[in-house]
């Protein structure tokens, strides 16, 4: 027998009692009860995903459209007069835009053939480590089922991957994939070399993508990125049996910079271990070079670049620069861009204990916009904060102790203003009372 609280935990977490919700444009972010709310700490990955049960329940809820031409998650949603439909909020439904064959995938998974849909999928998204649960959002969208929850198909194909990743030896499965796909009906091998080279410029999306197909096809890659890209582990080069030997927790992973956008532009709500997985598989490639902290027009011309011997150069740097607010006064202290923070924040590795980031923040903040960086503005900034003033008491106290311990003393010896003094006891302040909640948190646990 359940009593009244098991019912209702069971009903909450189980997927036999979830159901479908029809879906209201106009309320599509309603208040969360407080039940469901829960506070971040840290920079640990907050969103592991829904999980395998999810998954298989999201593949038998889909139609499978694709036997009477109806997957528009593929081909996008067309109106009667056979033009791109848009939905309520103006968005176009243009279905998948590298036309993966999503329905024939979800059919595969459904009948327990995990591997053929992973094969499936790869057909036209050998990199899918890259796309999945939190990145991409077009093929959800188009969904035949528009009047209540569409498929998950971010989260099922992201599931899918990490059902063989989670395999012995599920590395070497899914890179052998990206080399030999038996269900492709070209290309399923790659060929011999062609003798043309391609200097292929950043290594975001766009860059390792291409060089996944140009290796692919024979020709010799050289990419290179403004940022400097952390070499590989030397396990990455022998044959992976457990994919959590390679995997980092992310308050403990070190910015790599490969993957550009990806590494910077995406908080821990992705799991940025797939950007190693990525970069494993192109660097095992004996046609592939990547160099870093090189930049085309000043380490690097066009003109060098075909004196140098190169037939090409892919210009794969990414849509611009970070948008500036003409906004007087925008670089005083106390004010930043969006796009500053963030950047800074994802680069230089704010949560690790160990990184000596210049990054100064103080509370209250207020974040102007509402749109999705501000949200993550707002959100970073809550969870930074709280490590940077825990971080700070403890550097504090370690330089006091190295002093001698008189702190009214060595204080007067540093010559600091006013100000900074004001910053700097207050965040002993709030770093001290963190640190005296966690302990009382532990005692309570244990």
């Amino acid at each position: 027998m359940l009593c009244a609280f098991q019912a209702k935990t069971l009903r909450q977490s189980s997927i036999l009692f979830s159901l479908p919700q029809f879906i209201d444009f106009k309320n599509l972010v309603p208040e969360p009860e407080c039940d469901d709310l829960k506070r971040r700490d840290g920079f640990s990955l907050t969103d592991p995903g829904p999980g395998f049960d999810f998954a298989l329940d999201q593949a038998h809820y889909c139609l499978f459209c694709h036997d009477r031409g109806k997957d528009s998650c593929r081909h996008g949603l067309k109106n009667r007069e056979g033009q791109i439909d848009q939905n309520p909020l103006g968005e176009e439904l243009n279905g998948c835009p590298l036309d993966q064959k999503i329905s024939e995938m979800n059919l595969a998974f459904s009948q327990g053939s995990v591997l053929g849909s992973l094969a499936i999928a790869m057909i036209d998204n050998p990199l899918l480590a890259a796309t999945g649960h939190r990145i991409c959002q077009d093929c959800s969208r188009s969904c035949i089922f528009q009047r209540q929850e569409a498929v998950d198909i971010p989260a099922l194909e992201t599931e899918i991957l990490k059902s063989i990743l989670r395999l012995p030896w599920g590395v070497e499965i899914y890179t052998l994939l990206t080399l030999w796909n038996p269900l492709k009906a070209r290309s399923f091998l790659p060929k011999e070399e062609s003798g043309y080279k391609v200097l292929v410029v950043g290594l975001g999306p766009a860059g390792f993508g291409i060089s996944h197909y140009l290796t692919h096809s024979g020709h010799a890659v050289v990419a290179i990125d403004g940022l400097k890209i952390e070499p590989l582990p030397h396990q990455c080069f022998q044959p992976v049996y457990c994919w959590d030997d390679l995997r980092d927790s992310l308050d403990q992973r070190v910015p790599a910079g490969f993957g550009g956008v990806a590494e910077y532009g995406i908080t821990v709500r992705w799991d940025k271990n797939y950007l190693k997985l990525i970069h494993l598989i192109l660097a095992r490639r004996h046609l592939f070079r990547s160099f870093g902290g090189v930049r085309l027009g000043s380490q690097i011309t066009i003109q060098q670049a075909l004196d140098l011997g190169f037939d090409h150069v892919a210009l794969c740097t990414g849509a611009g620069r970070p948008n500036t607010i003409p906004l007087k006064n925008n670089l005083i202290p106390g004010v930043r861009q969006a796009s500053d923070f963030l950047m800074a924040l994802q680069l230089m590795g704010g949560a690790r204990e160990a990184s000596p980031l210049n990054l100064q923040i103080r509370l209250p903040i207020v974040v102007i916009g509402g749109g999705l960086t501000a949200v993550d503005a707002a959100t970073e900034a809550l969870a930074y904060y709280a490590v940077q003033v825990e971080q700070f008491v403890k550097r504090y106290e370690g330089l006091l102790q190295d002093q001698g311990g008189d702190e009214e003393t060595w204080r007067h010896q540093q010559k600091w203003s006013e100000e900074t003094l004001e910053i700097i006891d207050e965040f002993l302040d709030h770093g001290r009372a963190l640190r005296d909640l966690r302990k009382k948190q532990e005692a309570s646990y244990n």
